[in-house]
């Protein structure tokens, strides 16, 4: 399974060479490589150099920093969490009595698979 910031760093690179017009087999000669390892950079399967990243960067006119802007760190992640937490908690108050009960059993039955 990919690591989350490669796939996350790896679809930012699919967006921009689509965005700019490259095919996966340009990028490829641009970086010297096969358009099948560009398609392994942009899923996530494998992890793209700070060299390479840089070059991108440069070929489509962007900072660097762009790549790595879906990235969330582990303390946005639990933010996200606590507002989704939130945000099931509301939905779930607005149910009548009866369906809360079968939603807390479902929920319970997806914990613990």
């Amino acid at each position: 399974m990919p690591d989350p910031i490669d796939a996350a760093v790896g679809r930012e690179v699919a967006k921009h060479r689509k965005r700019s017009g490259y095919t996966q087999a340009q990028i490829g000669d641009f970086l010297g490589l096969t358009f099948q390892q560009i398609q392994k950079y942009e899923k996530g399967v494998n992890r793209i150099s700070a060299g390479k990243l840089m070059r991108l960067a440069n070929l489509f006119g962007v900072r660097v920093e762009v790549f790595f802007a879906t990235v969330n760190t582990p303390e946005e992640e639990k933010e996200i969490s606590r507002q989704e937490a939130k945000e099931l908690a509301n939905y779930y108050m607005m149910l009548s009595p009866k369906m809360q009960k079968e939603m807390t059993r479902f929920v319970k039955a997806l914990a613990n698979e």
